[in-house]
């Protein structure tokens, strides 16, 4: 029986849930209205005096963006030389309060032969600790939150012996993408409340479905490019992928059949719910004074597609296997009418933003969605943003680790592996990237201004000020961008929709088309050409001069597309937290992707190996290793900021991704030296100023006390199941409260003080220092190192 007609009732709700977007026409959605916020982008000439009727919108309560005037002699794009001024005075500020709690973190569990209060004064760098959250859809979400309450110490028992409570408070920075900026977009935009008290008070919407009408179905992620040095890893990957695609069309999703069975009850209410659409459409022609492009066959009624689509599904219902297990349908005692509600409006919610002249995507959409279930305390207040976050009570008093989201920019029908992968960030100040293709930021609460190399160029009516935007970094459109769960969706219902009845085939493919995807654009091995970004527009950095690459296209592009930040193979954040200006230690990654079976092999760290010990990436970033004092070798080298780590046949085969390791221990054989640095002796300021990459502790998603692989697809999760993911997050922090190894969190204390080992060693003048022989053992027990691989 052909995937096609098995998942024939998926494709007609997706069909039926989106096609209020086609009835308006695609086409029109991306054409900005000129004169309004937004506008077209053009030279500087061209543009109009407007008026600064923006101020009046109540912008808490609509989606879109809206004009402001723009403050006088700001920078507004600025190149990356350092952190910005806001990023600086929180981390100095956070700093006071972290180095506190991390002592009394070391209190609580001393190291034989260290005493850690004068260890610490004595210290002339604070302890930066940073937390990397893989992305994994509500997997990686829930598994996290649980590793993250384990780090709390507001979270009962998490200060008792063997646990890791304080932690949470003695961290600096968290970095989330894909599902992984789920939880971090939600802990600060509530005020970082303890994970247990977001689920006891159900702030997280996990019971309801994601994305309305759509099941719960079990899809591995689609084969991700990878570098010609990894082929091996590659070909296990896609040998796992080609099998659960299989493995899925044999079963079947046949308990959809009788949930998406179409009642004549309900057609009246369908069709009532069409023609709201249908006027929605004919205001939209109003506001772009009559004219809307002809969509021709793209304006078929939804009565139509169920037709053609229940038609298809009735010749074959013969066939269906009453016993699949696979699909979970969503319960929605409403029916269709309530599923096509739910989708109108989020397509009312995000239309503001269309007429006020911006050009909208279809990640739009997609956070609005995601708003409705991840934060939905905010669903009133439709225009939170990320900026916002700054007048946020926690983060005003430097409460919560600093959060960063990642996404990656990519043009369209354009290729790009985890060494050529362009990396953006988001923070409550700033985005941009610190890689040198761009190596600029902008402040994140202007972003949708036009700007032309870092200055806006649209006057106000007085002839005297510029107008610029607000509103543009909306927090469900930002968290939407660093995830694809939702692309992923539409890629494989793309797949399957290659191969169904022509009449039903030319539907989908002229709805789906209107959405920016091009059914026809799949290659032999069935790998989408034209995947689906989030767009910027306009792109902050048009005309941005810089001293170095001015002839990037990123400066000479009015449009700005970003993609899933996991979409390059690198589904753990740690760009962010390898910039030398942020002088992380360390960095607790807990890694939720879905390689083999929905558990993660090691293949995303690999990755990440690969960008940047590669000799072929354009981004690799390195720093200087001084020799130990001790050493009769005084050579100074440059080397790579991420650490060996071992091949994933060795992950799985060791057990590695069962339990905590040490990437990173040894500077001098777990980094690959770049280059030779001519002998120097350091000034004390230089010592201070001198940076180690962090070691990294690898945590993989696993079962210890739940059976926590579920799908990334999974859409839904009751109470118990919620409650189990997160307990089970809460042990793999632990290595179960320290039950598999008693030593384990003295151990992490080790880890986090071994940078601080190394400075003692190889930098200051401190004379008979020595690593405890506690710490060595914790070192010898947890620590891959590339030479001995131990």
């Amino acid at each position: 029986m052909s995937p096609s007609r098995n998942l024939t009732r998926l494709i007609l709700l997706l069909l039926t849930c989106f096609v209020f977007v086609s009835l308006a026409g695609w086409g029109n959605l991306i054409r900005p209205v000129i004169g309004k916020a937004g506008g077209n982008f053009n030279d500087q000439k061209s543009q109009k005096a407007l008026p600064l009727k923006g101020q009046e919108v109540v912008r808490d309560e609509s989606y879109a963006p809206f004009l402001v005037k723009c403050p006088r002699e700001k920078k507004f794009v600025r190149e990356a030389t350092d952190l910005c001024d806001g990023e600086s005075n929180y981390i100095k500020k956070r700093t006071e309060k972290t180095q506190s709690s991390f002592e009394n973190y070391l209190k609580r569990f001393e190291i034989p032969g260290l005493n850690s209060t004068d260890f610490l004064q004595k210290s002339i760098k604070p302890v930066i600790i940073g937390l990397a959250i893989s992305g994994g859809g509500y997997r990686s979400m829930l598994t996290s939150g649980g590793f993250i309450s384990a780090l709390d110490d507001r979270t009962i028992n998490s200060t008792e012996s063997g646990h890791l409570g304080g932690l949470l408070q003695s961290s600096s920075y968290i970095a989330g993408v894909s599902g992984g900026s789920w939880l971090v977009t939600s802990l600060a935009l509530y005020d970082y409340l303890p994970v247990t008290k977001i689920r006891d008070k159900s702030l997280w919407k996990t019971n309801e479905p994601l994305l309305e009408g759509i099941p719960n179905f079990d899809v591995s992620r689609t084969a991700v490019p990878i570098s010609e040095d990894d082929k091996k890893k590659k070909n296990l990957q896609q040998l796992n992928h080609d099998k659960e695609i299989k493995e899925l069309a044999k079963r079947g999703i046949s308990q959809l059949k009788s949930w998406y069975e179409i009642k004549k009850t309900d057609e009246f209410e369908i069709e009532n719910e069409q023609n709201e659409l249908n006027s929605d459409s004919e205001n939209f022609k109003k506001i772009n004074n009559g004219k809307a492009e002809d969509i021709g066959e793209t304006q078929l009624s939804i009565i139509d597609l169920i037709k053609i689509s229940l038609g298809n599904v009735k010749e074959n219902n013969k066939n269906i296997n009453e016993t699949s297990t696979l699909v979970t349908p969503n319960k929605n005692k409403g029916g269709m009418k309530d599923i096509l509600k739910y989708y109108s409006d989020i397509h009312l919610d995000v239309r503001p933003k269309r007429t006020e002249g911006f050009q909208i995507s279809f990640t739009d959409y997609w956070g609005r969605a995601i708003s409705k279930r991840i934060f939905p305390l905010f669903n009133k207040e439709k225009g939170i943003t990320i900026s916002d976050i700054r007048r946020i009570k926690s983060f005003k008093s430097f409460d919560q680790p600093f959060p960063l989201l990642v996404a990656n920019s990519q043009s369209p029908n354009t290729e790009f592996t985890s060494l050529n992968s362009q990396i953006f960030e988001f923070s409550p100040f700033e985005f941009g990237s610190w890689d040198s293709f761009l190596k600029a930021f902008v402040d994140i609460k202007y972003l949708g201004s036009n700007f032309f190399n870092g200055d806006p160029i649209n006057k106000a009516q007085n002839g005297k000020d510029y107008i610029c935007v607000e509103g543009f970094d909306n927090a469900g459109f930002i968290t939407g961008t660093s995830s694809s769960l939702f692309n992923n969706v539409l890629i494989y219902i793309w797949q399957v929709a290659a191969s169904t009845k022509k009449e039903t085939y030319n539907a989908i493919k002229k709805i789906l088309t209107n959405f920016g995807l091009n059914i026809d654009k799949i290659d032999d091995t069935q790998k989408v050409v034209h995947s689906d970004y989030a767009l910027f527009s306009p792109n902050p950095f048009y005309g941005f001069k810089r001293s170095e690459n001015p002839k990037e296209d990123i400066y000479n592009s009015t449009n700005l597309f970003l993609a899933d930040g996991g979409e390059d193979g690198q589904n753990i954040p740690f760009q962010p937290l390898l910039q030398n200006k942020r002088k992380l230690d360390i960095i607790f990654a807990i890694d939720s992707t879905s390689d083999y079976d929905n558990w993660p092999n090691g293949t995303s760290i690999n990755f990440s190996f690969q960008r940047y010990w590669s000799q072929y990436s354009p981004y690799s970033y390195k720093t200087i290793i001084p020799p130990l004092k001790t050493s009769n070798n005084k050579k100074s080298f440059h080397k790579t900021v991420f650490p060996s780590v071992p091949f994933t046949k060795d992950i799985v085969e060791k057990n590695y991704n069962r339990r905590p390791i040490f990437f990173g221990c040894d500077l001098d054989k777990d980094y690959t030296s770049i280059e030779e640095v001519e002998e120097t002796s350091l000034s004390r300021k230089e010592e201070k100023d001198l940076w180690l990459p962090p070691l990294i502790i690898y945590y993989s998603n696993s079962e210890q006390s739940y059976k926590s692989n579920t799908s990334t697809f999974k859409l839904t999760y009751n109470d118990n199941e919620v409650f189990k993911m997160i307990e089970n997050g809460y042990n793999i922090a632990t290595f179960k409260n320290s039950t598999l190894d008693t030593s384990f969190a003295q151990c992490v204390s080790c880890a986090i003080l071994k940078r601080e080992f190394d400075r003692r060693l190889r930098v200051y003048e401190e004379k008979n220092f020595e690593i405890p022989q506690f710490c060595q053992n914790c070192y010898k027990k947890y620590c891959w190192s590339n030479k001995t691989n131990t």
